[in-house]
């Protein structure tokens, strides 16, 4: 029908690589094309504005059947919505060209007007993703197919822009033609890309040194893809980068062979296109000493830094960087226990600690130094069983922070957590069932940065 506007115009633990092939690194797309959008966190809708006697809003949840696959015949009766004869539309999820994948980056419309070539049809005024409760709109037309019935005053292949041009009025929209009825292959198209969402980057956690023969835990961010390729891109004997490999979301565990030369080597996440910045794993003839988590302190406090030994006779701790820059503080002392008062004036923050002993570096722990008022988060039951729950509470920090709170969670010793929720203070509730079995590591930020303790729970069978 015509439009108003058309009327007024794991890898699992392996020993040696025997066979290593090149792993590519690319460049990231700006595009949303770096992951499935169906496995955006935090993605609870996606939505698609089409004009015909009026602006409709059609929403569409993420995982629904009619985004997972095409429709093989798209007539009236058999679509995703229609609002008049002759007129239906079908969404899918696809690659850049068009081509049906429910695991595409990329959001295709398909479309059918067998009415008057003149009045032309996809009347798409815009769409979006719902993340975390934020419209993010279409950006890119990636590609675009236009109706066989194709005359000037119905078809313009320049106003596929009028889909993404952020205005979700009834007057802007694509003029693309019509098509045959008599051919049911003929759909007008249009493959739209999504700006990447803040949080949603590949990310490769650090990993502390190992020594040959130990076992080396891979974690990265979860950017939507099937599969993952970790691969050295450089290191002691490495003359070209060299596939580790491939694993599904989002860690992996390899064992480094006994006969391995020492030193640093540079280490990345691909998922197709897109590659993580590369970390640093070094390889010690000595096994690193390990930093146990440190729990946070209040200004004049004291810091206890708990760690296993190595062959070294003394050690050093180093701090930093902290609130007050990139700058490092030192401390030399023998085996296993440092204790560090806080100073009366310390910056409330997160600060970072390592151990190196023998000259071969722990893990780094982050720590909290409070602030006077404290921020602490508890939790009331650590374990969670079939029909249980469990709530965290956390201190108000209102005076000193802004209204809502940041959760982040994640694997239980994970170097690094992901944001899951925007919480508003203080507490909030966990039944069992609502995440997979296992322990999981949490902690709450507040909108000046700052963070809680961490608090490990466990959701058993």
């Amino acid at each position: 029908m015509p439009s108003l506007s058309a009327r007024t115009y794991g890898l699992k633990a392996v020993g040696p690589v025997v066979c290593l092939t090149l792993l590519v690194l690319a460049e990231a797309s700006p595009a949303l094309a770096q992951g499935a959008i169906r496995s955006i966190p935090g993605l609870t809708e996606v939505a698609v504005w089409e004009t015909t006697s009026a602006l409709t809003r059609v929403p569409i949840p993420p995982a629904a059947p009619q985004v997972l696959s095409r429709l093989a015949t798209l007539v009236d009766g058999s679509s995703d919505f229609s609002f008049y004869p002759g007129e239906n539309y079908d969404v899918f999820y696809s690659n850049a060209s068009g081509a049906p994948d429910p695991y595409g980056a990329f959001l295709t419309i398909e479309a059918t007007w067998t009415g008057a070539a003149t009045d032309g049809s996809m009347n798409i005024t815009g769409a979006a993703l719902v993340i975390n409760g934020q419209q993010v709109l279409a950006t890119t037309v990636a590609s675009f197919r236009m109706g066989s019935r194709c005359v000037p005053s119905g078809c313009n292949p320049a106003s596929v822009d009028l889909a993404v041009d952020g205005d979700l009025g009834a007057f802007t929209i694509p003029r693309m033609g019509a098509t045959n009825p008599g051919d049911p292959s003929d759909r007008i198209r249009l493959t739209l890309g999504f700006p990447r969402p803040g949080g949603v980057n590949l990310e490769l956690a650090p990993v502390a040194p190992v020594a040959p023969g130990e076992v080396l835990n891979f974690a990265w961010s979860n950017v939507g893809a099937a599969s993952y390729t970790l691969g050295v891109v450089s290191g002691p004997g490495i003359g070209a980068p060299l596939v580790l490999s491939t694993a599904p979301c989002c860690a992996t565990s390899f064992r480094v062979p006994p006969g391995i030369p020492p030193g640093t080597y540079r280490v990345a996440v691909s998922a197709g296109a897109v590659v993580s910045s590369a970390i640093d794993v070094v390889i010690s003839p000595f096994p690193p000493p390990v930093l146990a988590p440190v729990p946070p302190q209040v200004p004049g406090g004291l810091l206890t830094f708990i760690f296993t030994p190595n062959p070294a006779v003394l050690y050093v701790l180093e701090i930093g960087p902290g609130p007050n820059g990139p700058t490092s503080e030192f401390y030399r002392g023998a085996c296993c226990i440092f204790t560090l008062p806080v100073p009366q004036n310390a910056p409330a923050g997160t600060y970072h600690a390592l151990i190196r002993g023998a000259g071969v570096p722990s893990n780094v722990v982050p720590f909290q130094i409070l602030g006077s008022s404290g921020f602490e988060l508890a939790v009331t039951s650590t374990i969670i069983r079939p029909g249980l729950r469990t709530t965290f509470s956390w201190t108000d920090r209102s005076a000193n922070a802004g209204p809502t709170y940041q959760v982040f969670a994640g694997p239980a010793g994970a170097a690094n957590l992901s944001q899951v929720a925007t919480q508003g203070c203080c507490l909030f509730e966990v039944p069992w069932g609502a995440v997979p079995l296992g322990s999981y590591d949490v902690y709450v930020q507040d909108s000046t940065g700052l963070r809680t303790n961490r608090v490990t729970v466990r959701f058993d069978p």
